[in-house]
């Protein structure tokens, strides 16, 4: 029974549309999505309802109701995908849907599969070694870039060719090629364009009626020949990577030695290769739109904070030398350099919710919410609240490390729900070690060779959303 959704508070919604009158002709309204956010919880309070043509999104912006929504979970949550294109693209071009657009058993079983290796804490650090061939590539390649102002034309490009260069270690256990200046960087920039566009038009047609889905819109051509350019790069590398496999087993009388090819070793015993595929399209992929902006935004941070950026570098000097790899210690005792990619996450969000399809009737924010209705958990209104960051406009990576001392018992009891940049609960982001190892590996490689500099006549950096959030040039 959904009557009791209209009781709850938000902007007037037409007929057929909903609420996409007020996105469809307004593009910079949707691109500034995350501050539209803001403004609906200013004006109608801790939970509202938008409607998008025959969907409803409940908006929550209570901790309390957040929590209430998380700890009412069971081992199989039901979630919305985060870009129903990159779903229905791959129906069409039969392809395993992957983690995020599955629920149920089916996705129950894709995440058992792939957990052995993913939250292996200390296999993960084995795997860091094998990339430090790439961190020295992408530190060289760098300075080579930096222009006689200090700048770098193309960080995104830079820093995307990096993250696919390190996944194709964790994935295909080998160097792609991808900063050799050659066909295969070429390539590299196109997947990295390619996932940009995607990303792009996938937001924008979140805020459209969804005339895609019955024919060939303009926007969802061009989505689709991106999402080609993504799909056959990784499957090209695939096979690559099964043909070198095969050949290491046949020098080793149908062996594969441990140290090599573990991940697709270990997820050949589970899935078949259709599925195989999907995992590691994402896996390889993903951290263009997530890895690379944080990046971008924890160089930002830094640059504007040197203080911060000092005591940064003296703590990575503690850990690292010259031309040595970085230690195990750096990942598992940096205060400064972990504290900062966690603050930068507060100061700049990479999502705007965490989605949930309720599973049982709820009450939120004194409302009956029932069973299957599309729940969003929009926390970021808060991330500049006091009632749960002390002086929380102080770019501070050490108040991480400090507890919650100074917050009142009722904030410590909700904050864990307040800032979640990887999700909650079993349906979190299961990359979330690794992709917090290679942030923290990253920005300390870049500490030690470079010191960073906001230019003085350039405008403070923003966000757009692109179906994530990331930077505005």
């Amino acid at each position: 029974n959904m009557a009791g959704l209209k009781n709850i508070p938000g902007p007037t919604a037409l007929p057929v549309v909903g609420n996409l009158y007020q996105y469809m002709f307004n593009k910079s309204k949707i691109l500034k999505y995350h501050e539209v956010l803001q403004q609906l919880y200013e004006k109608y309070g801790p939970i509202v309802r938008e409607t998008f043509g025959n969907k409803t999104i409940i908006h929550l912006f209570d901790p309390v109701d957040a929590k209430t929504v998380l700890d009412n979970e069971d081992k199989r949550p039901f979630v919305v995908p985060l870009q129903e294109t990159t779903l229905m693209y791959r129906k069409k071009s039969d392809m395993s849907l992957g983690l995020g657009n599955t629920n149920g058993e089916e996705w129950y079983r894709l995440r058992s599969a792939i957990k052995g290796f993913m939250f292996d804490f200390y296999g993960l650090r084995n795997l860091s070694v094998k990339k430090e061939g790439v961190l020295d590539d992408i530190i060289k390649k760098l300075g080579d870039e930096i222009d006689e102002n200090g700048q770098v034309k193309d960080l995104r490009m830079l820093f995307g060719k990096w993250a696919l260069e390190s996944s194709g270690i964790t994935c295909f256990d080998r160097r792609l090629g991808y900063m050799d200046n050659g066909d295969m960087e070429k390539m590299a920039e196109k997947i990295v364009e390619a996932n940009k566009e995607v990303f792009y038009l996938s937001g924008l047609l979140k805020f459209s009626y969804p005339f895609y889905k019955y024919f060939p819109t303009p926007k969802w051509i061009k989505l689709e020949k991106a999402e080609d350019v993504i799909t056959n790069g990784t499957k090209f590398q695939m096979e690559k990577a099964y043909d070198e496999m095969y050949e290491v087993m046949s020098e080793n009388r149908g062996d594969i030695p441990n140290d090599r090819f573990e991940f697709l070793t270990d997820l050949r015993k589970k899935l078949n290769k259709k599925e195989i595929t999907t995992i590691m399209l994402s896996v390889h992929t993903d951290g263009l739109s997530t890895i690379v902006p944080s990046l971008l935004f924890n160089l930002y941070c830094l640059a504007i904070n040197p203080e911060i950026q000092e005591k940064a570098y003296q703590e990575v000097k503690k850990f690292m030398s010259e031309g040595a790899p970085a230690t195990k210690e750096l990942i598992s005792q940096s205060v400064w350099v972990a504290g900062t990619v966690k603050e930068t996450f507060r100061f700049f969000p990479i999502g705007t919710e965490i989605a949930r399809i309720l599973k049982k009737d709820l009450v939120l924010s004194g409302h009956n919410v029932p069973e299957g209705s599309n729940i969003h958990i929009n926390m970021n209104v808060h991330f500049f609240n006091e009632h749960y960051f002390k002086n929380a406009r102080v770019y501070n990576p050490v108040r991480w490390s400090q507890g919650l001392a100074e917050l009142s018992e009722d904030a410590k009891r909700v904050r864990k729900y307040v800032l979640m940049p990887f999700g909650a609960n079993i349906r979190s982001c299961a990359g979330r070690l690794l992709a917090d190892q290679d942030l923290i590996l990253m920005l300390s490689r870049i500490l030690y060779h470079y010191q960073l500099v906001y230019p003085e006549n350039e405008k403070p950096l923003q966000q757009v959303f692109n179906t994530l959030l990331v930077p505005d040039r």
